[in-house]
This record gives structure tokens, C-alpha cells and sequence, in this order.
């Protein structure tokens, strides 16, 4: 084409050279004319003359102390200035929509122009013309900047396919290089849209995502609600999260233009990524139901990795409660494998832990809880994690495991995994304690006798006392379970069998059964048992004081005759056991004891009697110890020739003086003689009591008065708190 041939404006002709003799406007027109004919031949020097006018020279600040000289130069620039910076826009809008045409070297120049709203130029383009939608395109795909993602944005609605599928491409390469989550793990589409490239700020990326949801009924395109959905997969700590967080309302929202499009994506994407995301959004909101679906399938270990590697979110009630809902139902086993699993392609467990990560295994047991998986495929994943080399994966499924299982766990080489598993084996780690009522099975033993040889010492110390089905083995760790257990769920049945226990047997059975039976509360039915100890004389000793102290836990008046008979036994122990269990009858009705009953065991010889028989009758109306009414029996207990009665005396001392409110001249007299015992005693074992005892005087000299343990407001408020306490954990037990 020959230029100078051209009708320029339709008013004149003149040759390119001669442009430069126009002012800037005119030259713009005719520019832009030409270039829209122009062969393409002659585009380069037509593009070189767009470029000179879309970067205007910018003036220098020359001043000649001159006033009114310098503000007429100021006025002048600044109003040329203004003309040039238009007819720059307008040419810069020229070249943006003939971007396809432009040469590369023309490209490099029009890149290198300062100070252009490129996304500005790009819209005004698309808007005056909208044939130039391709070369805006094309423009705006070789731009590594992200200001173009406000571009892509508006391509998106274009009609022409091909520019909607570059708008699309331009939002998908710069959101891929945001998102946290592995190529491995991300859809398709995402990666083929990922390149090397600057990565955008999360703001702006996010502002840009938000215009196109709100456009997702004009251009129909997925690609921003895929983008916003795999922005979400981050952890709750990360930095980023904040400037997503309208991307997670708008997923919420649904009476949003975009809610259909996210929740069939959630529902329907098959990538590892959107089945981690939809593990994040699990919970009761609108979008809980598609992620519950998308959670429910998976076909490959990446995606079963995506789950079982956060399964700590479990964490959250509502997510699992709503794992809780998984399907995890079998396919038909495979022929000639009777016993062999076919998990259906879709559950949301694996068949195998092969080929999953540390982490997944780690979290697999977690979820075949959570999930209620089927009895057949847990306990296959429980014996194939046997032998898993990551011993933090063999103590999670210990910790799990049931049932034989568990047995195996128990013979880790690990001691730490084997002792877990043990106590969860164990009669104390039973979560019922209703099984606990039932005596344990011959297998149960069986397997107690065989974990006894464990090289562990944790382990064969929890099987020796795994034996002990004996309800009135309250000595052992499993016997107390068992008896916590009954008392809770059949008391009745625990207090007859306890008492045929104390009935007949050995004696050291016998004085078991009683000290169970008192400690648990359970002596209802006992009283004519006890008297009967007592009245027997070829009962032993021990078994008859071990009853008399027992009849003190009686309401009825009937046990003070049965006590009165105590009182006569030939044995010291049953006397002071008698007088003890008297004492605490009647502080309980708030009476006293006759004095004549006990006052001749003041001067007993022996010495528990004795200084039971004065605690009992040393006490005020309200039933506390009274120093003043056991002065002078005290001080001859504590003066007596007998090392046994010094010692229980100073064992009264510090029942009587110790956390009383009176501390008069009595009281002072007593803690001085206790104190010189302290410090002259021969005898080691009464000097090492009253050096206690001093002590404890001391320390209450130390402190103010203050009122009894028994009638101590705080004492009692605890008191009832626990009542209360007790109460409700009863009732919620049974």
C-alpha cells in the first residue's frame, strides 16, 4: 500500500513523514485510520508513530525567578500536558486493540511505556470496539503482571469463545500460583494453567474472583468458583486466610449467584484437593450435604490421603458428627475368597493401608471410629498395621483396635504400644462398666496367663492383676474396677456376696470381705453377722475387732448391744474398736456416751482402749475433742512409765489439741508437755509421734484461731458441691 496515496481524514492526503507537522489529535486520527486499512506490511511504522504519541515527552521544571513568566510556563505545560496525556490514552487504546497486528518489536516498545492503566485501556478498548476483543485478549495473555487479572475478569463475558477461553486461562494461571495445595493433588484444568510467574497478591486475586462470581450468571464459567474453592484448602492459622475469608462467605451464601456452581463443583470434582476441601467444610451448613458426598468418594490413595492426613479436624463436633454419617458399606466378596473384602470403589475408607502416607496412616484409625466402619473391614486394617514399620501408626491403631486385635497390640515390641493396648485390655480400660459386673471369661484368663511372660514389665505388671474376678479383691487394680462396677450396677447383688464371703472362708478372706463391705457403704443386712463374730469365742481376734469397728457404721440401736458385749471381750483390740465404734454411733445422733460404760476403761491396760475410751468422753456439746475434759488423763497418759501408753497419748494430743478454738492455759499446759516429750523422749518411736505432733501445735500457734474443719463454712460448701457432684454422676451412669 502506498502511503501516500492514502486519503487521510477524507479531507486531505499527506505522506507519513508529514504527520509530524500535526498536532497531536489530528495525527492520532489519521493514525488510527491508516492503521485500521493498512497492509500489514506497513503496520510497523504506523505502530512506531502510535507509540511516540501514546508516551508524551514529560517536561522538565525550568524556573526563571521570573513570577508572572513562571506561572504563564506552568499554566502552559500543564494544559499541553493534559491534551497529550488524552491523546496518549487514545493511542494507547489504538495499539491495545490492535495488539494481534503489532510486531514484536513494536510490542516490546508499547511494554516499556510508563505510567499506563493498562486495565483502563483495555476495557475503554473492549468497550468502543468490540471487534477488538482478540487482540485484547492476546494483549492481555502475554501480561505477567497482576493488574490483568482485572481484564480477565471482564473477557469472560465476551461472546466470542476464544476470548472468554483466554479471559478464563488468564484467572486460572494466576490463581494456580496461589494455591497451597500440591500439582499432584489439583484438578486438570489448574494444571494446565500452571506456569512459572509472579504471584499475585491474595487481595487482589480475591477481589477478582469476587467480580466474576457476581457475573457467573453472564458467563457461565466454572473456573472462578473452582479458583475460590481451592483457595480455601489452608489451615486456620494461615496468613492468607483473613483476605479469603469473603471468598468463604460468598461458598456459604446460598442465595448467591455462584452457591450451584461451587456446590456441584464440591460435589462432582474428582481431584485430591476438593476432597480435603470438602473434609474442611464439613459441618451444618449449606454446603455441608455436597461435602459430605464428595467425602464419601474416593478411588485412589491421594485422594484417601487428602482425609486421613487431617483427620485431628475430627477435633470439631459437628464435622464429626458428621462423619459419623459416611457410608463405608462392602461390595460382594471376589469368588473362590470366602473371606476375602471387596470395599465398594466409592467408600470413604481404604481396603488396604497400602500406598498411603505416614500421616494418612497415622489417621486411619481415627476415622474407622469416627466412620463407624463394618466390623470386617476395621479389624483387616487393625492386622495389617501389625507389622507397619511407623510406630506412631501401630500405637493409633492400638489405641483403637478391639476385640482379638487388641490381644496382638499387646505383644508389640515396643513397650510404649504395648502397654497402651494392655490397658485398654485390661479389666480398669473397659469403656462399659457394666462388663465388669460378669466374671471374666476362661479365654480372658488364658490370655491374662500368657501376657504375664511379656518382656515388658508395664505389661506383666497389668496382667497379674488381671486374674483377680474375686469380688472381694479389693487389693488389686482390676478387683477394685470390678467392685466400683458392681456397687454402681447391681448393689444388691454385691452386698450378699460379700457377706457369704465374710461369712465363710478363710480369715484373711473374711476380714477382706468386711473392710470391702464397710468401705463401700454396703453393710445393709450385716448386723446379726457381726454380733455373731463378736459373741463367738472361737473367732479370731482379728476377725472380731475387725467386726466391732465395723458396727460403728450401723444405724440401728440394736448394734450398741452388740457393741456392750464387745466391751467385755477378752481381746484389748476388740475392746478399742468397740469403744471407737461406740464413740462414733453416738456423734452421729449428736449424744453422749454414758460415762459408766467407759469410765473404767481410763485406766486400762491397755493402751488403745485408754485413750480411746477418754477421746470418746472428752467432748463438748457439739461432739469436738475438749482438752479441758481430758486435762488430767491426758497429762497421765503422757506421764506414764509405759512407752505404749506415752505414745497414745501423744497420738490423743494430737486428736484433741490439734484444730480446736480453745487455747487457754489448758491447752498451753498439754502443748508443753507434748513439746518436752519431743525433746527428752528415750523411746524412738513415741519421741518420732510427739516431734509430729509439735510441729503441728506450733504451726497452729503460728495461725489465728480459726473454726473447725467440721463446721467450716468453705468446708461445708465444698462439701455439698460434691454432693452434688456425686449425685448427678450417679444419675447419668445409671
Amino acid at each position: 500500500m502506498d502511503l501516500r496515496a492514502t486519503e487521510i481524514g477524507k479531507r486531505f492526503q499527506e505522506p507519513v513523514a508529514s504527520l509530524h507537522r500535526l498536532d497531536p489529535k489530528p495525527r492520532l486520527a489519521a493514525l488510527q485510520e491508516t492503521f485500521e486499512v493498512a497492509h500489514q506490511s506497513e503496520i510497523e511504522a504506523l505502530a512506531i508513530e502510535l507509540v511516540a504519541l501514546a508516551n508524551p515527552a514529560r517536561y522538565t521544571e525550568y524556573k526563571t525567578n521570573i513570577r508572572w513568566l513562571d506561572r504563564l510556563r506552568s499554566r502552559i505545560i500543564t494544559r499541553r500536558s493534559a491534551r497529550e496525556l488524552a491523546t496518549a490514552n487514545k493511542a494507547r487504546v489504538v495499539l491495545v486493540a490492535g495488539w494481534a497486528r503489532l510486531p514484536e518489536t513494536c510490542r516490546r516498545l508499547m511494554r516499556a511505556i510508563e505510567h499506563a492503566d493498562w486495565p483502563s485501556i483495555a476495557a475503554t478498548a473492549l468497550a468502543e470496539n468490540p471487534d477488538a476483543a482478540p487482540s485484547v485478549a492476546a494483549f492481555t495473555e502475554t501480561w505477567e503482571d497482576p493488574a490483568a487479572l482485572g481484564i480477565a475478569v471482564g473477557l469472560l463475558a465476551c461472546d466470542h469463545r476464544a476470548v472468554a477461553d483466554c479471559g478464563e486461562q488468564i484467572l486460572l494461571r494466576f490463581a494456580s500460583r496461589l494455591l497451597p495445595s500440591s500439582p499432584a493433588d489439583l484438578p486438570r484444568k489448574i494444571n494446565e494453567a500452571l506456569t512459572p510467574g509472579p504471584v499475585p497478591p491474595p487481595a487482589s486475586l480475591v477481589d477478582a474472583l469476587i467480580r466474576a462470581l457476581e457475573a457467573t450468571a453472564a458467563h457461565e464459567r466454572s473456573s472462578p468458583a473452582l479458583c475460590a474453592l481451592l483457595l480455601l484448602d489452608r489451615p486456620a492459622f494461615d496468613e492468607a486466610r483473613a483476605d479469603l475469608a469473603p471468598l468463604l462467605t460468598i461458598a456459604m451464601d446460598d442465595a448467591h449467584p455462584a452457591f450451584p456452581t461451587i456446590r456441584r463443583l464440591l460435589r462432582r470434582d474428582d481431584s485430591p484437593a476438593m476432597r480435603r476441601i470438602a473434609w474442611r467444610l464439613l459441618g451444618d451448613h449449606p454446603l455441608g450435604i455436597a461435602a459430605l458426598e464428595r467425602v464419601a468418594r474416593s478411588g485412589s490413595p491421594a485422594q484417601h490421603n487428602a482425609v486421613l492426613e487431617h483427620t485431628h479436624l475430627l477435633q470439631n463436633p459437628t464435622r464429626a458428627r458428621m462423619a459419623a454419617r459416611l457410608a463405608t458399606s462392602q461390595g460382594p466378596r471376589p469368588a473362590g475368597k470366602p473371606n476375602g473384602l471387596q470395599p465398594a470403589r466409592d467408600s470413604a475408607l481404604p481396603p488396604s493401608a497400602a500406598g498411603l502416607s505416614v500421616r494418612a496412616r497415622r489417621g486411619l484409625p481415627r476415622l474407622l471410629a469416627s466412620a463407624h466402619a463394618s466390623a470386617d473391614l476395621a479389624a483387616a486394617l487393625h492386622v495389617e498395621s501389625l507389622t507397619d514399620p511407623d510406630a506412631h501408626t501401630r500405637l493409633a491403631h492400638a489405641r483403637h483396635a478391639e476385640g482379638f486385635e487388641l490381644v496382638d497390640y499387646c505383644l508389640d515390641p515396643s513397650p510404649a504400644i504395648a502397654h497402651a493396648a494392655m490397658l485398654r485390655w485390661s479389666t480398669v480400660g473397659i469403656g462399659s462398666t457394666r462388663d465388669l459386673t460378669a466374671s471374666p471369661s476362661e479365654h480372658r484368663t488364658h490370655i491374662a496367663a500368657k501376657l504375664v511372660r511379656s518382656p515388658h514389665e508395664a505389661v506383666r505388671r497389668v496382667a497379674r492383676d488381671e486374674p483377680a474376678a474375686d469380688a472381694t479383691a479389693g487389693t488389686l487394680l482390676a478387683g477394685r474396677a470390678r467392685l466400683l462396677a458392681a456397687l454402681r450396677h447391681d448393689r444388691a447383688s454385691l452386698a450378699a456376696t460379700l457377706r457369704d464371703a465374710a461369712a465363710h472362708g478363710k480369715t484373711g478372706d473374711r476380714l477382706e470381705a468386711i473392710r470391702v463391705a464397710r468401705r463401700l457403704g454396703v453393710l445393709d443386712g450385716w448386723l446379726d453377722l457381726l454380733a455373731g463374730m463378736i459373741d463367738t469365742p472361737s473367732v479370731d481376734a482379728r476377725l472380731a475387732a475387725t467386726a466391732a469397728a465395723a458396727l460403728g457404721e450401723f444405724a440401728e440401736t440394736e448394734a450398741t448391744g452388740a457393741l456392750a458385749s464387745a466391751l467385755s471381750h477378752p481381746d484389748p483390740r476388740v475392746q478399742a474398736n468397740a469403744i471407737e465404734a461406740l464413740d462414733l454411733f453416738h456423734r452421729r445422733r449428736a449424744a453422749a456416751i454414758p460415762d459408766h460404760r467407759l469410765v473404767e476403761f481410763k485406766t486400762a491396760r491397755e493402751h488403745r482402749a485408754r485413750a480411746n475410751a477418754i477421746r470418746a468422753i472428752a467432748r463438748d456439746p457439739e461432739g469436738r475433742p475438749d482438752p479441758r475434759a481430758s486435762a488430767d488423763d491426758l497429762s497421765a497418759m503422757l506421764a506414764d512409765d509405759r512407752p505404749p501408753h506415752r505414745l497414745a497419748g501423744v497420738w490423743l494430743a494430737e486428736r484433741t489439741l490439734c484444730g480446736t478454738r480453745e487455747r487457754g492455759e489448758v491447752w498451753q499446759d498439754l502443748a508443753r508437755r507434748v513439746a518436752a516429750l519431743a525433746r527428752y523422749e528415750a523411746d524412738a518411736h513415741v519421741k518420732a509421734r510427739a516431734v509430729r505432733c509439735a510441729r503441728r501445735l506450733l504451726a497452729e500457734v503460728a495461725s489465728p484461731p480459726r473454726a473447725a474443719a467440721r463446721t467450716d463454712p468453705a468446708v461445708a460448701h465444698a462439701r455439698d458441691r460434691l454432693d452434688r457432684f456425686a449425685a448427678s454422676y450417679a444419675g447419668g451412669a445409671a
